[in-house]
């Protein structure tokens, strides 16, 4: 990389100058450290835009770095994943974005959202041999907390290091397509998706900062610290879940029992209906990350998880 590379600390939308700024050139996003090295790490916000607790987690982490209480060695960059929606304080305008990456609907605004990051991130991971991202997003339905990542063992083993959040969710290849995090995966990236609570907890910006700080360690790029975050009380033992099949509502979906995240749901149990069926666990399962107002153009309206 070139050495006379020097980035500004929020970058307009437009064309890049030369080949080193493409990097930095979406609308959104945020130059919160800029380093020579061959490792670079992006936080991401508001992928929904009525998610804001990794959204003032950049906030916090650029104050921090900006201000030298924390010194990484790495390059960072934060990105508001869907400004459009955050505006509008919706999920989303006419799609799920976590589930537009190659699956979108051309011409819609997730669609074209969808692409812009996926050039973007492809210029990182072109620009810095080492990509990480963490996905923070938070729920709908309880204060749920859940440490989220592709079901393969060197994630198993990245979010094991990272998170201390003791319930984590394998996402296997096939189940949820179109997200944020399997793209990643795809380009060669490492990804960690944090649901960091229920969208109004007042912990869910701590929580997200809390696995940020412990992605830097993790990594060896935090060289300096005056603040700490980590330390969080999680209720629970650890236990771990991995998606069986997403649940796909049609017109008129309604649950028919109460919802609420890692609700056992035994086999042959109606737990949902809608226009087209009764929807009917098919094995003895559990509920994972339930909307409490599924639409019926929603690619989920949650998801059925087994017990590892």
């Amino acid at each position: 990389m070139s050495e006379e590379r020097s980035l500004p600390p929020e970058v307009p939308s437009g064309q890049p100058d030369t080949k080193e700024l493409v990097v930095a050139m979406i609308d959104g996003a945020r130059v919160i450290r800029d380093a020579q090295s061959d490792t670079c790490l992006v936080v991401i916000g508001g992928v929904h835009g009525n998610e804001p607790a990794g959204m003032r987690a950049i906030v916090r982490l650029a104050t921090l770095v900006e201000s030298g209480d924390w010194k990484p060695t790495c390059a960072i960059f934060g990105l508001v994943g869907h400004p459009q929606a955050v505006a509008a304080n919706a999920r989303f305008i006419t799609e799920n974005l976590n589930r537009a990456f190659g699956h979108a609907t051309v011409g819609t605004v997730e669609h074209a959202r969808a692409e812009e990051i996926s050039l973007w991130l492809r210029a990182l991971k072109a620009a810095y041999r080492k990509l990480y991202v963490l996905d923070l997003h938070s729920v709908s339905v309880g204060d749920t907390r859940i440490a989220i990542v592709n079901d393969t063992p060197g994630r198993r083993a990245l979010v094991d290091a990272v998170s201390s959040i003791p319930l984590k969710l394998l996402a296997p290849n096939g189940v949820v397509p179109g997200t944020l995090l399997g793209f990643v995966e795809e380009i060669g990236g490492a990804a960690i998706a944090i649901e960091c609570g229920n969208h109004e907890s007042p912990l869910g910006e701590t929580v997200a900062m809390e696995h940020a700080e412990r992605m830097l360690e993790h990594l060896g790029v935090l060289s300096t610290k005056r603040t700490s975050f980590i330390g969080v009380s999680y209720e629970g033992k650890s236990r771990t879940y991995a998606l069986i099949e997403a649940i796909k509502p049609a017109v008129g979906f309604t649950w028919t029992i109460p919802i609420s995240s890692e609700l056992f749901v035994p086999e042959g149990t109606v737990f949902a209906t809608d226009s087209t069926r009764e929807h009917v666990a098919p094995t003895d399962c559990y509920l994972m990350m339930p909307s409490k107002e599924p639409l019926s153009t929603d690619y989920d309206a949650g998801f059925l998880a087994a017990r590892v």
